[in-house]
C-alpha cells in the first residue's frame, strides 16, 4: 500500500490513531485510579470493622475477668480454710511437676 492510500500514514489517520491511543490511555488511567480508590476505601472500612470487633472483644473479656476476680475474692473471704488448702494443693502439684522435669 502506498503512503497516500494508507490512512495511518496520512495526516488525518495518524491524528485519529493518536487521539484514539490517548483516549485509551486516559480511560485506563481513570479506571485504575477508580479501582485504587475503591480498594482503599474498602480496606479502610474493613480495618474499622476489625478494630471495633477487637475493641468489643477486649472490653467483654476484661469485664469477664473482673467478674471472675470478684467471685474468687468472695469465695476466699467466705471460705479461707478451703482456699488455703486448695492453694497448698496446687503448689504441691506444681512442685512435683517441676521436680519430675529435672
Amino acid at each position: 500500500m502506498s503512503a497516500s492510500k494508507n490512512p495511518i500514514r496520512n495526516g488525518s489517520g495518524m491524528e485519529k490513531a493518536t487521539a484514539h491511543a490517548r483516549d485509551a490511555v486516559d480511560s485506563a488511567r481513570e479506571s485504575l485510579e477508580g479501582g485504587y480508590t475503591e480498594a482503599r476505601e474498602h480496606a479502610a472500612r474493613a480495618f474499622d470493622a476489625a478494630s471495633e470487633s477487637v475493641e468489643a472483644a477486649y472490653e467483654e473479656s476484661a469485664l469477664a475477668v473482673r467478674d471472675a476476680h470478684g467471685q474468687l475474692e468472695t469465695m476466699v473471704r467466705n471460705n479461707p480454710t478451703t482456699a488455703l488448702l486448695g492453694a497448698a494443693g496446687v503448689g504441691l502439684l506444681v512442685g512435683l511437676a517441676l521436680k519430675a522435669r529435672r
